[in-house]
């Protein structure tokens, strides 16, 4: 026997499906779920890293789909430098949650970095950027990844990616510095400039200064020495 009509058959389908996809989107949080997200946010708050795990797993067990619950497990282990407990934890957050939160890619950084991997480092954070490319921390993680490795011109172009979202003081500086190891002399000039006009008093910036102290003065030396430095050595025949 047919209850409904077809259209009025496929009318009802997605009316329950909505129903079923609303009420799992907006499940109520129970007391106890809230209770252990502030006292997990409160234990992180004071450095007890390992009550902080204690209390995050507990709330994963409630709550495994929670992408927040799995940022918070992975605070704590990162606060305790257990990096090899945390990459595992990284495996069991993808596999749990399908498109898991965006701090998924920046905590595989951060531990990549921890344990001297700059390369994985920069290759999780890019992966990030690379669906949120305004994502100021990681923008100054990479620029600050990059300058520890000597790679002026990268970190140059992080920086510049950093002041497109942000433009600071301390930014401009580091860009400065950068400007400078590349021998870019009146754009690293610019830079500190505008550095001390947004920021006089920033410690960084007047670090930045005093490395540039006096360059104005012999600039026009410095550019003809680059120049010749510049010039490929003449070859000489026997």
């Amino acid at each position: 026997m047919t209850f409904f009509s077809k259209p009025r058959r496929a009318v009802f389908i997605l009316a329950l499906s909505a129903c079923v996809v609303f009420t799992g989107c907006h499940r109520k949080i129970s007391k106890e779920e809230k209770a252990l997200r502030r006292d997990v946010q409160h234990a992180l708050s004071q450095h007890s890293y390992r009550e902080a795990e204690i209390l995050a797993r507990h709330l994963l067990l409630l709550m495994p789909n929670d992408n927040s619950a799995w940022d918070r497990l992975v605070q704590a282990q990162c606060g305790q430098a257990n990096y090899k407990g945390a990459k595992q934890t990284f495996i069991k957050w993808r596999a749990t949650i399908p498109n898991p939160s965006s701090k998924l890619d920046e905590y595989i950084g951060d531990v990549a970095l921890a344990e001297n991997n700059a390369a994985g480092a920069l290759q999780a954070w890019h992966r990030l950027l690379g669906t949120n490319p305004r994502n100021l921390r990681v923008l100054i993680k990479v620029a600050n990844a990059e300058e520890k490795q000597h790679h002026w011109l990268e970190a140059e172009t992080a920086w510049t990616a950093t002041l497109a979202v942000k433009v600071t003081g301390k930014v401009l500086a580091q860009r400065a510095l950068c400007r400078r190891h590349r021998h870019r002399w009146p754009e690293a000039l610019a830079d500190l400039r505008r550095a001390k006009q947004l920021a006089p008093d920033d410690p960084d910036v007047i670090e930045c200064a005093k490395l540039f102290e006096h360059l104005d003065k012999f600039l026009p030396e410095i550019r003809d020495l680059d120049a010749q430095l510049a010039i490929p050595p003449t070859t000489i025949l026997c």
